[in-house]
């Protein structure tokens, strides 16, 4: 791995920055579906691992399409999502319900909860893991880095748990 492709966000920060001390860079992107693309062209063009970062929700969906097109070319990779919180998961969806009581002063009442990420790969034939720790995080990721194929890993946000992470 050299490049880790991706969208900032505030599900991945911990993670972007420990990027910053690692020989590896931290391409950012407008569009975490771009990142995708570029991470499946880096395996093309150089035959190292393809990795790419997207937030949770609609930043992690976005990188599906190029998942898909990348596990169609049999091309290996990693792509790491942020998550809500373990206590979280799939309850609801952070963006829609929040700017409902924001504008509206009310929600729905529709639930759109947050999908599940690890589901939605394996539904296209990735490999998806979910990391419940920092150290699940760095054995997933090497899991994943090691395996021909590609994987998607997704990271719920538990701060207590990444500061951990940025301080190794």
């Amino acid at each position: 791995m050299r490049y880790v492709f991706g969208g900032p966000g505030e599900e991945t920060l911990d993670l972007t920055d420990a990027l910053l001390d690692s020989p590896n860079r931290f391409v950012p992107v407008r569009h975490e579906q771009g990142a995708a693309f570029m991470a499946d062209v880096w395996v093309r063009l150089t035959g190292r691992a393809g990795v790419c970062l997207g937030t949770l929700g609609p930043g992690a969906t976005s990188l599906t399409t190029g998942l898909a097109d990348a596990n169609l070319d049999r091309a290996p990779g990693v792509a790491i999502t942020g998550q809500l919180a373990r206590g979280r998961l799939h309850r609801e969806a952070h963006q829609i319900r929040w700017r409902q009581l924001k504008r509206f002063g009310q929600a729905a009442g529709v639930n759109f909860g947050n999908p599940d990420l690890v589901a939605l790969a394996e539904a296209f034939g990735c490999r998806g893991v979910r990391a419940t720790s920092a150290a699940g995080l760095r054995s997933a990721l090497a899991d994943a880095l090691a395996f021909p194929v590609l994987a998607l890993v997704d990271c719920p946000v538990d701060y207590a748990e990444y500061d951990r992470l940025a301080e190794r």
